[in-house]
């Protein structure tokens, strides 16, 4: 997968394919908090040394509290993305199901390490027997959602089974009561989460899995020492206990998701889903309105499986709003 797929180099897109795109470039295609935790000064020492045992688990202590879940079950790794594509080593190669559409590097991961990958959909969760269930939740692209409950009544399940469920939760952040954390405790359970996408600094590179001892034990083996910078390691401990700025963000994006959204909605004949951290319209006007974005200097996801599909990152103010809404008045020739 070409890594401006994923967005973050936006630089190279404009410069190959709309090199007179209005300025500056917005980049909407990564579904990462607009708004990022403040980061303030640490002592130089956080920079200057190796990380210490003592920092990192500060910082697992914080995420602990933070999910309300055993230290124990916790282990951490320089991004989910490392998560991702490390855990499939840890099982023996096997059946693998995973729930698509969605994130393209789960399929890729399992495959890279030796698993016979396959597509399940939403209403087969309970009637499928591989040894390993892979579902995101909230789904990327789409938002789909499964309720702690049915959670739950899968995990069991799966447990009693002798199997295991793999669940993807990067955008858990926006709804307190959405983890399945805790559930790593008592079931074939484990969580991947991602600092980044809800504190709004993906580039700290930091990845949380909970999951029974063993399993953190294996990855850390497999990930060695050192696996997390100091720097990212201070700044998660202090973001994850910050519950003031979590309830504000969650307020903010709750407000700002719902602004974009009454601006997809003017699209004919479309059909808007997605989280509080990014949006998808689904149209056949789809592509006319990519083009007419990137004239703009409007970056969002676009999906080569289903090219009525575009993914909107949540607009910085109001200014990306009103360039957003123009375009959407340009491309359909009626007032927003």
């Amino acid at each position: 997968m070409n890594r401006n797929d994923h967005g973050g180099d936006i630089q190279k897109f404009f410069s190959d394919h709309y090199p007179n795109a209005t300025t500056p470039w917005i980049d909407l295609s990564t579904g990462i908090n607009p708004w990022p935790y403040p980061i303030t000064e640490f002592p130089s020492s956080v920079w200057a040394d190796l990380p210490t045992q003592r920092s990192e688990q500060h910082c697992v202590d914080a995420i602990a509290r933070y999910l309300g879940v055993s230290q124990q079950t916790i282990g951490l790794a320089s991004g989910s993305q490392v998560l991702i594509s490390q855990l499939p080593f840890v099982f023996p190669t096997g059946t693998v199901s995973i729930v698509e559409p969605t994130y393209n590097e789960h399929r890729s991961a399992w495959l890279r390490a030796g698993h016979s990958v396959r597509t399940i959909s939403s209403d087969d969760l309970l009637l499928d027997d591989a040894a390993v269930m892979v579902i995101v939740n909230p789904n990327n692209p789409d938002g789909l959602l499964w309720t702690l409950s049915e959670i739950t009544k899968l995990a069991s399940q799966r447990t009693e089974q002798g199997r295991w469920l793999v669940i993807d939760e990067a955008f858990a952040d926006l709804d307190t009561t959405l983890s399945s954390s805790a559930l790593a405790q008592n079931y074939n359970v484990i969580v991947v989460r991602s600092f980044g996408k809800f504190f709004g600094l993906a580039g700290v590179r930091l990845g949380a899995i909970c999951a029974s001892s063993d399993i953190v034990q294996a990855l850390t083996d497999r990930l060695g020492p050192w696996a997390v910078s100091g720097p990212a390691l201070a700044i998660a401990a202090k973001a994850y206990g910050d519950f003031q700025w979590h309830s504000d963000t969650r307020r903010n994006l709750a407000r700002q998701a719902s602004r974009l959204r009454a601006i997809l909605q003017t699209v004919p004949g479309h059909r808007v889903s997605g989280t509080d951290l990014f949006l998808l319209l689904d149209s056949k006007q789809a592509p006319r309105l990519f083009d007419n974005l990137a004239k703009s200097g409007i970056y969002v996801r676009r999906f080569a499986y289903n090219p009525r599909w575009l993914r909107f990152g949540i607009p910085e103010n109001d200014t990306v709003l009103s360039r957003i809404e123009a375009v959407f008045t340009q491309t359909f020739h009626r007032s927003t």
